[in-house]
């Protein structure tokens, strides 16, 4: 199982980032552009960013966060007509001249050479005598694209932070670190794609002390559009006002968190509930009513204020008969309100059904994972047939297990094979496709992802022979181990992925393998063949983010929280 808590000198480092307030912060003000280069006929955009921190430990978006980007070229996206941005190393070492002679080695040369004024190179043979192109020349035409986790900077080297690969960019710091957070439904609309934008967000606190621990009810409003660079320059006079305009605003109320530190935290689908359930450090679940909190936030019209902290109690709790310790594994329902399941990491599974003035809890676990290994996510199963009562769980064993809560044994169904039998991989995370109900993906330690069809599942059959037979698409791309996987809500194929690696990617797996579009990419970007095809947007400038998420109103719109704080983002274009 992979690190989920920052260490205590992780957060004393962190602990002066905010003070005793919540800000956020607008990446406009102090953009650093990098220069574009048009190049006809590349579509895809492949963005990179990563931060560096100032001397006071905090993060600035604007002025430290850089990108680097790489052109995808695909049959699928060749409408979208982008010309993609590269950047080249500043370090990149001159190229040495085919006719130049070292004066102090021509003493001792076979041949005689002659000094010619002429600017011809000469021939060059390959190891078999044959003519080929100068190497020096063929390397320096190539653009150099940076690859996170391979590549390293030179001393006098960063990449800049270009404003241009994000329609939006924000950055938002809590008094303490937020191992996990919910976004909340709610009344304004779907598919919301007009500026500003407004969001709701609930997320638990790892305080240094345990009685600092809380739960944070957020309202982000005034979240506006990348603004344009060239608009700004031409319309200088009214650049203070436009700032002032574009400033986004903040409201949040504090509920101190019982328990410890919040592992993993779930707002009850639906809008306007006000139900959300903690995993909490000491391994008790906690069913909470915010609906006050809710509707305090969205009736703040202040650019910024957080309450003091409120103490409340749990409207129900589990009891240390139903997890005897602790877990991060939790979800609700998405079609029966109320019902919810919970898991620990000594692998009990635990079915809650909502009845008058609480929950019931299920005392037999369901059975699926090897006995005594950690389940590590839950989620019940969006759409298609048996969406109501079906759920899917993954844990320390390499598995995903498949439940449905109307088999009277509490047996899994369908067992599949993510990380190899006694690999030691746990897998991590899992979300089940909203819009293809039978189609899931999981996240896994060694940074691999999976994507399975549990119709090409045989009920009962080993987990390594349903891997095989459903597994539709695997990916080797991330260097650590996943920490979140998330699907577009309205675009089937995208997906979002956050990885231990400091690194958010954002795929397509619609984009088809292109030989000849993928040749002369390789010809012309060196190393863009560690980038696959499918990958379309690389996110960086974080600290160990945790979890990571579209918005489920506002297309394109991802959210993130790492130790250093949340991002709130819409990459340009692709999404």
């Amino acid at each position: 199982m992979f690190l989920r808590r920052p260490s205590d000198r992780d957060i004393d480092n962190l602990n002066t980032m905010a003070g005793e307030d919540a800000m956020m912060t607008d990446s406009n003000a102090h953009a650093v552009p990098n220069k574009r280069g048009d190049e006809p006929g590349r579509t895809k955009e492949l963005k990179a960013k990563r931060c560096k921190e100032d001397t006071s430990g905090d993060v600035d978006m604007g002025s430290c966060e850089e990108t680097t980007n790489v052109t995808n070229s695909s049959p699928s996206a060749a409408s979208e007509g982008q010309a993609a941005q590269q950047l080249s190393s500043s370090a990149t070492a001159k190229n040495k001249a085919a006719n130049e002679v070292d004066s102090d080695a021509e003493d001792d040369s076979e041949l005689d050479l002659e000094e010619e004024d002429s600017d011809e190179e000469g021939i060059f043979l390959d190891e078999n005598g044959n003519p080929i192109e100068n190497p020096d020349k063929t390397a320096a035409s190539k653009t150099k694209v940076f690859r996170p986790g391979q590549d390293e900077l030179a001393e006098d080297e960063e990449l800049q932070y270009d404003p241009n690969a994000y329609q939006m960019l924000h950055k938002l710091n809590t008094e303490w670190p937020c191992l996990s957070f919910d976004i909340v439904q709610d009344t304004l609309g779907g598919a919301r794609r007009e500026f500003p934008h407004t969001c709701t967000v609930v997320a638990g606190s790892q305080a240094q002390n345990e009685k600092d621990n809380c739960i944070y009810v957020m309202k982000w409003s005034n979240l506006c559009e990348q603004q344009d660079e060239s608009d700004s320059d031409d319309d200088s006079g009214s650049e203070s006002e436009d700032e002032a305009k574009s400033e986004p605003k903040f409201a949040c109320r504090k509920v101190q968190h019982v328990g410890g530190t919040v592992n993993r935290i779930k707002a009850m689908p639906g809008a306007a509930q006000g139900i959300v359930a903690t995993w909490a450090e000491n391994g008790r679940v906690n069913m909470w009513n915010l609906a006050e909190e809710f509707v305090a936030v969205g009736q703040e019209q202040s650019s910024s204020s957080t309450s003091e902290m409120v103490v409340k109690k749990p409207i129900f709790q589990s009891s240390p008969s139903d997890h005897k310790t602790e877990g991060y594994a939790m979800a609700w329902n998405w079609h029966k309100p109320g019902e919810f399941v919970s898991a620990d990491n000594d692998g009990v599974l635990r079915f809650w059904k909502p009845r008058e003035g609480g929950w019931s809890i299920d005392p037999s676990s369901f059975i699926g994972h090897k006995k005594g290994t950690a389940i590590e996510d839950l989620q019940f199963k969006r759409k298609g047939n048996g969406c109501e009562t079906v759920f899917a769980s993954c844990g320390g064993d390499g598995t995903v297990q498949i439940y449905d809560v109307r088999q009277g044994k509490k047996k899994s169904v369908i067992s599949l094979q993510h990380s190899e039998d006694g690999s030691g991989y746990d897998v991590n995370v899992l979300d089940w496709n909203p819009l293809q109900g039978d189609i899931i993906a999981s996240g896994a330690d060694d940074g691999s992802i999976k994507v399975f069809d549990i119709r090409h599942a045989t009920p009962n059959a080993a987990a390594a022979e349903n891997g095989d037979q459903a597994l539709m698409a695997e990916f080797d791309y991330h260097r650590n181990a996943i920490t979140a996987i998330h699907w577009h809500p309205l675009d089937e194929a995208s997906l979002c992925v956050a990885s231990c690696d400091q690194t958010l990617s954002l795929w397509d797996m619609a984009v088809e393998l292109d030989e000849e579009a993928l040749k002369e990419m390789h010809e012309n970007v060196e190393g863009a063949e560690d980038f696959p095809p499918q990958l379309l947007f690389l996110h960086q400038g974080q600290q160990d983010v945790r979890e990571a998420m579209w918005h489920p109103q506002i297309p394109g719109m991802v959210i993130s929280t790492a130790v250093d704080g949340f991002n709130c983002f819409k990459a340009k274009d692709n999404f």
